[in-house]
C-alpha cells in the first residue's frame, strides 16, 4: 500500500523550497509503502527521490512504483557499500599477520 502525502503550506510542516526566478516552487510528496519512507520532488516528467531516514539515498523515476523499485536498488547498492567500507576499516584495525 502506497500513502501519498503533500507536506502542509507555509506556517507548518515541511517549508516549501526556494524557487528559482521565474519558476514555480518544486512540487514535493512524502510516500510509503509500508517499509520505505521517501520524499519525491517533481522536476519535469520525473520525480527526485530521496529518503528522509538515509541521506545518501537518492534516485530518480518517472512513476511512484518506479521510484520505490529504484529506491530499493539504491538502498540495497548502499548497504552493500557500507559492508564493504566496514570490513575494509576493520582489516586496517586488525591486519592479518604472517
Amino acid at each position: 500500500m502506497t500513502v501519498l502525502t503533500k507536506p502542509k503550506k507555509a506556517g507548518g510542516g515541511a517549508k516549501p523550497a526556494t524557487a528559482k526566478p521565474g519558476r514555480a516552487s518544486p512540487t514535493r510528496y512524502t510516500v510509503s509503502d509500508g517499509t520505505l519512507l521517501l520524499n519525491l520532488e517533481v522536476e519535469g516528467k520525473w520525480f527526485v527521490v530521496t529518503s528522509p531516514l538515509d541521506p545518501e539515498l537518492v534516485t530518480q523515476a518517472r512513476t511512484i512504483e518506479e521510484a520505490f523499485r529504484m529506491a530499493y536498488d539504491a538502498r540495497n547498492l548502499l548497504e552493500e557499500y557500507r559492508s564493504e567500507l566496514a570490513d575494509k576499516a576493520k582489516a586496517r584495525r586488525h591486519p592479518a599477520r604472517g
